[in-house]
């Protein structure tokens, strides 16, 4: 199907989030990861919109959806932000798909509001504590964070992309580039919260 989506806007709890959907039947919502937009995700909406409705966004503080002061990422925030976009799409519930951190997110929505969730997957969520080398993950991440707070962003997003297995093989598609400003939110306000997050995997069933 041809991409032509409907683009909106909703208000929540200081950030006027921009989002679009295109499609009909269930609800699949696709939640951006470190890279903060949801543009990676137009072309799956377009080969899936004859089946479901299909909607994204920019998420907090990334591309469209900015605030006037930035803070310091919340989950449970980035979770109520899911909500107030499947309540605008028009749904009380949907699939929700998370790539990257988006699954760290889609897994504290599931935790703060499992009556809205249908099926929950979580594509190479960052959860590191669920890994059997975990010490050594965690200890890696607070590595990067380190690098950034005293070499800068450039050489902090180096090191990270080093583990980025597959990005760059023949015949992956090229995903859609971030705003300057995303990677930047990402790496002052995003990137230390997210170190060591560990889902209750006894809430979510």
């Amino acid at each position: 199907m041809e991409f032509k989506p409907t683009r909106s806007i909703v208000h929540n709890q200081g950030c006027d989030l921009h989002y679009w959907y295109q499609g009909s039947g269930p609800l699949i919502v696709f939640v951006p990861g470190g890279n903060g937009h949801g543009r990676q995700f137009n072309k799956i909406i377009a080969a899936l919109a004859d089946r479901f409705t299909c909607a994204t966004f920019d998420r907090r503080q990334m591309s469209a959806s900015q605030v006037p002061v930035n803070k310091r990422l919340s989950p449970p925030q980035q979770a109520r932000d899911i909500r107030a976009v499947i309540k605008a799409v028009g749904f009380d519930k949907a699939i929700v798909f998370g790539s990257s951190s988006g699954g760290i997110f889609a897994f504290q929505f599931a935790h703060d509001f499992p009556e809205m969730v249908v099926h929950l997957i979580c594509h190479e969520a960052g959860l590191a504590m669920l890994l059997p080398d975990a010490t050594q993950i965690t200890e890696w991440m607070y590595s990067l964070l380190h690098t950034f707070e005293t070499q800068g962003q450039d050489a902090a997003a180096e090191e990270f992309t080093k583990c980025l297995i597959g990005y760059d093989a023949e015949g992956i598609p090229k995903p859609a580039s971030p705003e300057a400003s995303n990677p930047k939110n990402f790496w002052e306000y995003e990137w230390a919260p997210l170190i060591g997050y560990c889902p209750n995997l006894l809430r979510i069933k």
